[in-house]
């Protein structure tokens, strides 16, 4: 199994995933923005738009719109994206989607029209009314620099290591891998994938210490997850074989793995069919020495 590995670091991914986290407000108790940003979020928005978003249901084409920013040719500002975005015909939509459609998502050419309708009015607005106000380009502008210095002595597993830390892709048919640089999906990555290429959203290292420190410390306070920790040391598994081991309820079980997700402690590997299997990351004990040096020595109020 090989794959080769790319990074994109246009902002226009960022406009879609912030967007897509308000509308579905999934694992954001275990984000660095958490629960108080939707609140903050819906101090800038109008109720028009709201009350249009919340009868806006299906959100599903918004998962293969990385694809349609991926081949737009004008990416490098949302405005520009935007522009092409609504001249862009129906015919070279569907031609940079289908060829990486699996055959489960093929429904979501059927109506083109109408979704790219619905999503260039909800991501216009969404950049209007929030997201040009957050600033976040020069956060992300960095990236490129720092994937360019690792790809000359990384190999393309080693290279979703360094970024997306604890995503090991197992998949045989994944031959592309795109990295994309987030803020707001920080500590978490998220991805899409596609039949033959794959993108992961990676969180971007701030260099904030305390909220690295806070989290590992919160992760390994706890004696089942301590369990977690050394049954998943011995191999990889598959949640229900973590959930047979430690028992419990499942959303019991799913809540203290994403605290050791958050934390870095864990592995997620992807495999075939949507499986995916989990191991400790060992990794981590040098690693938290390092980041505690770090935090004593040079952190200040």
């Amino acid at each position: 199994m090989s794959y080769r590995v790319t990074l994109d670091d246009s902002i226009v991914y960022e406009l879609l995933l912030s967007f897509l986290l308000y509308k579905r407000r999934k694992n954001l108790k275990y984000l660095y923005r958490g629960t108080s940003w939707v609140e903050e979020v819906n101090g800038r928005l109008t109720d028009q738009y709201k009350n249009k978003l919340e009868q806006f249901d299906d959100v599903s084409f918004g998962d293969v719109l990385c694809l349609i920013i991926e081949g737009c040719p004008q990416k490098e500002d949302i405005h520009s994206f935007l522009n092409w975005f609504e001249e862009a015909s129906i015919t070279t939509l569907y031609e940079l989607l289908a060829p990486h459609f699996k055959k489960e998502d093929s429904h979501l050419l059927l109506d083109l029209e109408n979704q790219k309708k619905d999503y260039l009015y909800f991501l216009s607005e969404w950049y209007y009314q929030y997201f040009k106000f957050e600033n976040i380009e020069n956060e992300i502008a960095g990236e490129t620099l720092k994937f360019s210095e690792k790809a000359e002595k990384y190999s393309p597993e080693k290279m979703v290591e360094a970024f997306a830390t604890g995503l090991k892709i197992e998949i045989p048919t994944i031959k592309h891998v795109v990295l994309i640089p987030s803020l707001h999906f920080r500590p978490l990555h998220t991805f899409s994938i596609f039949k033959e290429k794959m993108f992961v959203w990676y969180p971007v290292n701030l260099k904030e210490s305390r909220e690295d420190i806070y989290n590992i410390s919160k992760a390994l306070a706890d004696k089942k997850r301590l369990q977690i920790l050394q049954f998943l040391s011995r191999n990889k598994y598959k949640f229900t074989d973590i959930l047979n081991y430690i028992g419990g309820a499942k959303g019991n079980l799913h809540h203290h793995l994403m605290i050791l997700r958050s934390a870095n402690l864990i592995r997620v590997h992807l495999s075939s069919n949507n499986q995916f299997y989990l191991s400790t990351r060992t990794e981590f004990a040098t690693e938290l020495n390092e980041k505690m040096l770090d935090f004593i020595q040079n952190t200040t109020d």
